[in-house]
């Protein structure tokens, strides 16, 4: 520790603290990335599974209970493993496909309501099509749970890559949090600064997206607006 290292390098002599900052810009790039791919296919799967139900309801929640029939951080090291050099790209795309299943429940149990209601029912009546009806009267009312699902989700993605990271099968010529804690547990009794502040880096990350999914539910939900 000192003026030039503000929380010490680590054994090759890298600085702690830059690590960190370029470990944070990744952390949030994965996050955010597989949210995104996770909350846009999920919502776009869900609705069409919620609206027309019936045999196309059927299928797509068989096919969502197949995924989630595999424990995720298994699913998701069989996905990776696949490549020698596992890449950023792999990494989000993989951590995506993982959330997708929870995505599409959540949002096919959203649209049965909806899609009952007075509003959707005079736009059928007036001829529109079922995917104007998804579109503009069905989706901006389900939007809540959609938005929660994707801030929550961060943290479970920043969660997850670090564990796969500390495994050794995270992002190949990149710095990140998971590989700075497995990095530190080497010298852990003389040296551990790295380990430590690595880990409270994902404890602080994760805890800041639950806590702001948590907080964008309360202010959506009219039941516990103002608690």
């Amino acid at each position: 520790l000192g003026s030039d290292h503000w929380l010490g390098t680590d054994q090759f002599g890298r600085d702690i603290y830059s690590r960190i900052v370029v470990g944070a810009r990744l952390a949030v790039l994965i996050g955010v990335g597989a949210s995104l791919i996770a909350v846009i296919s999920g919502s776009i799967v869900g609705l069409v599974s919620g609206y027309f139900g019936g045999k196309i309801d059927l299928v797509i929640q068989r096919f969502v209970d197949a995924i989630q029939a595999f424990p995720g951080l298994v699913l998701l090291m069989l996905i990776v493993s696949i490549m020698d050099r596992p890449s950023l790209t792999l990494m989000i795309v993989a951590l995506g496909f993982l959330g997708f299943a929870t995505s599409v429940r959540i949002v096919r149990s959203s649209v049965p309501g909806v899609s009952q209601a007075a509003l959707v029912q005079a736009a059928r009546s007036y001829g529109a099509t079922d995917i104007r009806i998804m579109l503009q009267h069905v989706l901006p009312n389900i939007l809540a749970p959609i938005l929660v699902v994707f801030s929550i989700s961060i943290g479970a993605y920043i969660l997850a890559e670090a564990s796969l990271s500390f495994l050794g099968l995270g992002p190949a010529d990149k710095t990140t949090w998971g590989k700075m804690v497995n990095a530190g547990r080497v010298a852990l009794d003389l040296h551990p600064w790295e380990s430590v502040i690595s880990g409270a880096a994902i404890t602080l990350a994760v805890l800041g997206f639950n806590l702001a999914g948590d907080a964008i539910r309360d202010e959506l939900d009219p039941r516990l607006r103002g608690r």
